[in-house]
Formats: structure tokens, C-alpha cells, sequence
């Protein structure tokens, strides 16, 4: 006999509160993982706080990363990534939140200021799953500071037809629901290739436009599309966008 509680899927009970463990790096590395593709930064923790120093640019934002990963969700529960974070140069930094590995929570690239600025994200996940925080710092020769990380619970944001994952600095991608399927408004001056997938991660239709672009709600053996959550991302030159929408 007890008070009501949750257990998710993976048989873990689901955590109220904070779920980064050392969002302070006071304990220095204690549950973050470095990787690096080539050898160009150094990372240390200083003050208290992650510090990156890249002597050599590199080719991509994910020659390096800070990641932190078992951090189980539960789907319909809102949820807040936030950080601080200021760079001693001009630098952009990518930011990702992946459900299992592949569907996609939160997935921008930021511009890091001269002076500590915090960010906040908010989303809801469909489903129970566990969550892997990433922030991509390769790509660029400058300095990268990060303190206060943190992967809140929050309440749940409300119900709409689309709820954008991603907002960027260049405009907003967006799904509406019309008599006739889906629309998808791209930013102005934003072309690029728009991939429709479902919670599993399966592609299921992929379109070409600019401006805009009408989604007949099927797949691309002609079939329509089960009732329920998809994620469709925006791909460019430079640019990635992702939104969720509800085909009803």
C-alpha cells in the first residue's frame, strides 16, 4: 500500500524534478561522456564549469561532443533542457535531445554570446523512452564555456494540432492541418528536402519544395498513414528544422 506512482517502460520510476546528474560539473566529468572524432580542443572543467579551447577548426559541429544519456522520460510529461552557455568568440553550437537513440526531441543550432546567457527548450514526448542530451561543439576555433545544465520536468504545454520542436533565428517551421492533409510552411528563403517519419523513426514520405508544400497524409507506397504523432524534419544548406503534428 502506497501513495500513486509511475514506472515507465523500462521499469525505471519516473523522476520528478531534475534528471542531469552533475548539471554543475562540480564533480568535474561525473555522468557526461566527451567524444571527438579528431583531435582539435581540449576539455577541461575549471570554476566549476565544462570548458572547451579549440586551436584547430574542424569540419563539423560533431567532431566534439558533451553528452549525457540514460535519462528516462515518460511520454505526455512535459519537459525543460536548459544550460548556460557563452563563447570568447563568434561560434555557433548544436544542441540535440534524442528519444532512443533516433526520433528526435530537440534538434537547433544556437549562435553562443560573448557573455553567460542561459537558453531554455521546451517539449513533450509521445512516448516513454530514454533521453540523450548532446551539445556539438566541433567546427570552429574558439573557446566554449557551459554551466547549469539542466533536464527539468515541467507541465504540459497545450494541445495543438502542430507543436514546433525547433525554432531558429531565420524563421519557424510549421505544420497546419487542412481539409486536404498536412501543410508544411517553410521559413522565408528556405528550401531543402522534408522528410515525414513516425515515432519509430520510419521514414515514411519524402518531398521537395520551397515556401510550402501539401502532404496528402500517405507514405510512399500511395498508403495512408495511420492515425496518430509523426515528426517531419526540414534539411537544407545550413539548415535543419523539426516540428510534431497529429494526423487525425
Amino acid at each position: 500500500m502506497s501513495a500513486q506512482f509511475q514506472i515507465n517502460k523500462f521499469g525505471a520510476a519516473v523522476k520528478t524534478g531534475e534528471l542531469i546528474d552533475n548539471g554543475s560539473f562540480s564533480n568535474n566529468q561525473q555522468g557526461w561522456k566527451i567524444t571527438s572524432n579528431v583531435t582539435l580542443g581540449q576539455t577541461n572543467f575549471s570554476d566549476k564549469m565544462f570548458v572547451l579551447e579549440i586551436g584547430e577548426p574542424g569540419d563539423s559541429l560533431n567532431d566534439i561532443i558533451l553528452s549525457q544519456s540514460g535519462l528516462p522520460v515518460l511520454g505526455g510529461k512535459g519537459y525543460t533542457f536548459s544550460f548556460e552557455a557563452f563563447a570568447n568568440g563568434t561560434r555557433t553550437m548544436g544542441i540535440k535531445v534524442v528519444a532512443d537513440d533516433t526520433v528526435p526531441l530537440l534538434d537547433t543550432i544556437i549562435t553562443l554570446p560573448t557573455v553567460p546567457e542561459k537558453r531554455s527548450f521546451k517539449f513533450t514526448p509521445d512516448v516513454d523512452a530514454m533521453a540523450r542530451v548532446e551539445f556539438q561543439m566541433g567546427g570552429a576555433r574558439a573557446g566554449i564555456f557551459i554551466d547549469n545544465v539542466s533536464f527539468f520536468t515541467g507541465p504540459d504545454p497545450s494541445g495543438v494540432i502542430a507543436t514546433p520542436l525547433v525554432n531558429a533565428t531565420n524563421g519557424r517551421f510549421t505544420a497546419l492541418s487542412t481539409g486536404n492533409g498536412v501543410l508544411f510552411l517553410l521559413p522565408r528563403g528556405v528550401t531543402g528536402t522534408v522528410s515525414v517519419y513516425n515515432l519509430h523513426g520510419m521514414l515514411l514520405r519524402t518531398l521537395t519544395s520551397a515556401g510550402q508544400v501539401l502532404w496528402d497524409g500517405k507514405n510512399s507506397r500511395g498508403a495512408r498513414v495511420a492515425r496518430g504523432t509523426c515528426i517531419v524534419t526540414l534539411t537544407g544548406k545550413n539548415t535543419r528544422f523539426a516540428t510534431k503534428f497529429v494526423v487525425r
